[in-house]
């Protein structure tokens, strides 16, 4: 609704600007929820990163067992991306060989420090 002034001016209502002004973006507007399927499974835990302008590296890093196990694939090394692409995958394969993932099982049986309950008591120490 518009209201005249004195000077014959008419000034418009707070919520007819409020209509055409956008209302503010929420906090999770432009981002996007990761999903499993992002990431194709060949690229499981490595990751392309520019170093510079005219350097490229793959990053490979996997969690296991409350460590985590990183190594860097750079091209100037490799030669190309498609050559350090390769070894980054086989390292990746040969450390998940190595240390298998936890089942859900076992990390359910796991003693966590913050257990207060008396169903899982450490032994007192010397004993």
């Amino acid at each position: 609704m518009d209201t005249p002034r004195s000077d014959g001016k008419t000034i418009r209502s707070a919520r007819q600007d409020s209509q055409t002004i956008p209302k503010r973006a929420t906090k999770t507007a432009g981002k996007r929820s990761r999903l499993a399927t992002d990431k194709p499974d060949d690229l499981y835990a490595i990751s392309g990163h520019s170093c510079e302008l005219d350097h490229w590296e793959w990053r490979v890093r996997v969690q296991r067992h409350h460590r985590v196990i990183k190594r860097r694939f750079p091209t100037t090394t490799y030669g190309s991306r498609e050559v350090a692409l390769t070894e980054a995958k086989a390292y990746r394969d040969a450390v998940v060989n190595l240390f298998p993932a936890l089942t859900n099982y076992q990390c359910t049986q796991m003693e966590r420090a913050d257990n207060t309950s008396g169903n899982i008591r450490r032994p007192p120490n010397g004993a």
